[in-house]
């Protein structure tokens, strides 16, 4: 999956789980998808612009809000969050 650089909002750690793995819908909310190996999450991606998500199984889903999994979840989000202030890539 790829985010466009400029439609980033913010990250965040949170850790959390949505069922099943891969990427996949949030059940129980709307514009959210997850994209993991298992079912935990400890990354959170709020998106400025929505993305369009396509999924393997069921319609594309417009995201605005994407839960994930890094094995270092506040170097992560302390990167993104660099280079969305900066205007450069993660």
């Amino acid at each position: 999956m790829t985010i466009p650089a400029e439609a980033i909002g913010t990250a965040r750690v949170a850790h959390g789980s949505t069922h099943g793995h891969g990427l996949r819908r949030v059940p129980d909310e709307d514009g959210a998808v997850a994209c993991t190996v298992g079912s935990a999450t400890n990354l959170v991606i709020d998106l400025e612009e929505p993305v369009l998500v396509r999924l393997r199984k069921g319609p594309p889903v417009l995201a605005s809000r994407i839960y994930a999994a890094a094995d270092r979840p506040a170097e992560a989000a302390r990167s993104i969050s660099r280079s969305i202030a900066g205007g450069t890539k993660p």
